[in-house]
């Protein structure tokens, strides 16, 4: 699991990155709902496969390519 956590008006930002099999773990859930507070937005991205760092990559290659970025 990583995550990424941005502060911005008060509010605090989490992207949570992670596999299906950390998902489905009790601790794993609970440090999540931990996270959780009245000032917080979460999102979570849930990756079937063990190597989420691969997958982010094509996804920001797309929209890059859509964006005619590249």
């Amino acid at each position: 699991m990583k995550f990424v956590k941005t502060k911005y008006n008060d509010y605090i930002y989490i992207q949570i990155y992670i596999n299906k099999e950390e998902m489905e773990k009790k601790e794993t859930r609970e440090k999540i709902n931990s996270m959780k507070s009245k000032n917080s937005k979460i999102a979570i991205f849930v990756n079937g496969n063990n190597n989420y760092l691969e997958s982010l990559e094509k996804i920001i290659l797309l929209k890059a390519k859509e964006d005619n970025i590249l």
